[in-house]
């Protein structure tokens, strides 16, 4: 919350938490947010989970990492 405090951004504790995930993407770049945070994830789409699961095979040939 304190980089949306940086930005003057009020009304911080009552906000849920799907408005404070809005309010970052609406005063902060990409490039900004990037160093804010060490790890970021993401959420495959259906379409995403679809390719991934026909092409499973290539994907296990793959090594994978351990975070």
């Amino acid at each position: 919350m304190n980089i949306l405090k940086s930005k003057g951004i009020t009304g911080l504790s009552k906000m849920k938490a799907i408005n404070l995930v809005q309010d970052l993407h609406e005063h902060f770049s990409e490039e900004e947010l990037a160093g804010h945070f060490s790890i970021r994830g993401y959420k495959l789409t259906p379409k995403g989970e679809q390719i991934l699961e026909q092409y499973k095979g290539i994907i296990d040939r793959h090594p994978k990492k351990n975070l």
